[in-house]
């Protein structure tokens, strides 16, 4: 029988939201958003969107597939874009363009967010020692990007579950993490990914890495994962474990170049070290 990651992941935020109204009275729960491993059900239109149910009421499927997943990708992001609005649950995205109809996939291009989560996504699952898919080649198959989301459980957490606008601030992310690090450090340790890709470099420093490693993790840089000491993998030894460095998924950097931030150097680092692939599918 798996475990109930979903079940105790729903406890936690419970509590977690819990603890800002205790704080305040008049907190709107409406702006706390929730997140963790997501939905592997049906996709459903609703509110002129795209978004995918749990497997059933007992989170059967999500549970069993993380349980049984080779390596288990974890998202660390800062906070959700709301603007004026409230949070939604992350755990129901579905980065499908909201203008397909039911019998067509696209993924949804407007908002760079969206299109490199499910691109990324893609091409992380297919990638091994040996080869990976470029974006391009992705880019050829928006249908599979699309359904990976149903078919290779994948995890995100926003380490600011209060929802914010078009950017957040290292200062208040940092505040938010430190006041909430205990339900952060327990989100983390149930999910219990192998690789962290840890979206928030700012200025060569990254908030989520200095977390996990002040949180039980040991990363440390990995150095030669190619001939100019380029790409940025950290590696647990004790844990076996990988932390992805990388930027804000909204940056004004380009498409490719963040899906090789991310995706060339997970292979990269598979390449070098074939040893962490073949543990993780055993």
């Amino acid at each position: 029988m798996s475990k109930q990651y979903m079940q105790e992941n729903q406890k936690i935020l419970d509590e977690w939201q819990e603890s800002y109204v205790a704080r305040d009275a008049n907190y709107d729960r409406g702006y706390f958003s929730f997140d963790g491993i997501m939905y592997m059900g049906d996709m459903v239109r609703r509110d002129g969107h795209w978004w995918r149910n749990p497997s059933n009421d007992e989170y059967t499927k999500e549970n069993e597939a993380w349980y049984k997943c080779p390596i288990r990708f974890l998202y660390l992001t800062k906070d959700q874009n709301a603007g004026t609005g409230g949070a939604w649950d992350s755990m129901e995205e579905t980065y499908r363009d909201p203008n397909c109809e039911d019998s067509e996939v696209r993924v949804w291009k407007t908002y760079k967010f969206n299109r490199l989560m499910a691109y990324i996504s893609r091409g992380l699952v297919t990638a091994t020692p040996d080869s990976y898919l470029s974006l391009d080649e992705v880019k050829e198959d928006e249908v599979a990007c699309i359904k990976t989301f149903e078919e290779y459980p994948i995890a995100r957490i926003n380490c600011k579950k209060e929802c914010g606008d078009s950017s957040c601030a290292t200062s208040v992310l940092l505040s938010y993490m430190e006041q909430d690090k205990e339900f952060l450090r327990r989100q983390i340790a149930n999910i219990n990914a192998d690789v962290f890709i840890c979206c928030g470099n700012q200025a060569g420093d990254n908030p989520f890495i200095n977390f996990l490693n002040d949180n039980g993790y040991h990363f440390e840089w990995f150095k030669g994962l190619t001939e100019n000491n380029e790409g940025d993998i950290w590696y647990d030894k004790e844990s076996n474990k990988i932390a992805i460095d990388s930027y804000h998924l909204s940056c004004r950097k380009a498409d490719e170049f963040l899906y090789n931030d991310i995706v060339m150097r997970f292979h990269q680092f598979l390449s070098k070290m074939p040893e962490f692939y073949q543990s993780h599918r055993k």
